[in-house]
């Protein structure tokens, strides 16, 4: 953490200028900059003068704007949560329990979105540091890794949630044990005697995607059934009809079952197999990802993994509090996913 001496010093944009070999200028417009997933700036400033400068700053711990004022007068007792997608279903629900538990702890909390989006990513991180936060819970973004770097010498408590960023091991963690997730699902899918099986995912650079895929892979060679091996993804864009079309073309192919790899995706599929007048499970079967209300007015009940919003939220808050207030070192907690089963694996 900042040291007290470096407190006491009050570490400005000059000693960060000098250090650096650079203006003050210079050092404000990189500060003031969205560093994109290659490492450059938005700002017409080298990149190589970018990362000096972000080493100048790491080295003597200066930290810009309201966020100094506060260490120096005090508390803000504010954290930001940083989610891929507030108006998802799976991650309001998350928010919606730390928030509750912030309320409980005397804590405020900034909520922001990335839309899968690094560039957004990096802009709403660094609004929540000029604001004061203490620390941040974060769904990372595909190729985010750059604003992580960009901020780790502030020393400013994150700990990822659901999703890794495995080269930046400074972060607490809290995820899902995919791995189990995937054998689960797979598992059910073949103990009920489907072989044909394919998976449905969306195209980002994620690190749960990544896992899913790689253990649809092992699984499915496990089985002797590498020549069914059929992976699919589906672009940002027109997402129900890309779905669609995919369905269409699985079915062509003679697949009888399809491992979904999100709740997003879950439901996008349920919504082709009905436009596409297919019975489940008789024509398809599936098993989906996490819970959602649609899941109940649909026409056969639903088989999907269950990762405990609940417990994601309480793990996650309570992990960064403990490192903004006990300097505790970043860990991890793996959670332990539940196949809820219903009519839409099974082979009748």
């Amino acid at each position: 953490m900042l040291s007290l001496q470096n407190m006491m010093k009050r570490v400005t944009i000059k000693d960060v200028a000098k250090e650096a070999g650079v203006s003050i200028a210079l050092v404000s417009m990189v500060l003031n900059s969205t560093i994109g997933p290659d490492g450059k700036p938005d700002r017409p400033v080298r990149k190589e003068t970018a990362k000096r400068i972000l080493r100048a700053v790491a080295k003597l711990g200066y930290i810009p704007n309201k966020a100094a004022a506060s260490i120096r007068s005090g508390r803000t007792y504010t954290i930001a949560v940083i989610t891929s997608d507030i108006s998802s279903s799976f991650f309001s629900e998350i928010s919606k329990y730390i928030e509750n538990l912030a309320y409980d702890q005397g804590y405020n909390i900034i909520f922001a979105s990335s839309d899968e989006n690094p560039v957004k990513l990096s802009k709403v991180v660094d609004s929540a540091i000029r604001l004061g936060v203490e620390g941040m819970i974060v769904v990372p973004s595909p190729n985010g890794e750059a604003t992580f770097n960009k901020i780790s010498g502030l020393e400013i408590p994150i700990v990822f949630l659901e999703r890794d960023v495995p080269d930046f091991p400074k972060a607490g963690r809290v995820l899902l044990d995919n791995e189990e997730a995937i054998r689960l699902s797979l598992s059910e899918l073949y103990d009920s005697g489907y072989r044909k099986i394919e998976l449905l995912a969306n195209d980002m650079n994620i690190s749960t995607i990544q896992t899913r895929v790689e253990g649809y892979r092992r699984e499915m060679i496990k089985w002797g059934l590498e020549e069914n091996i059929h992976i699919n993804y589906v672009k940002n864009g027109s997402k129900a009809n890309q779905v669609e079309e995919v369905l269409r073309s699985a079915k062509n192919r003679g697949a009888e079952a399809l491992y979904l790899t999100s709740n997003t995706i879950t439901i996008l599929a349920m919504i082709a197999i009905k436009n596409l007048n297919l019975k489940v499970p008789q024509d398809m079967a599936f098993v989906g990802f996490d819970y959602s209300p649609f899941y109940e007015v649909y026409a056969t009940t639903v088989s999907y993994i269950h990762e405990s919003a609940e417990q994601l939220a309480y793990e996650s808050f309570k992990m960064l509090v403990d490192m903004i207030e006990n300097n505790a070192d970043a860990s991890t907690v793996v959670l332990t996913p539940e196949l809820i089963r219903g009519n839409s694996s099974k082979k009748l």
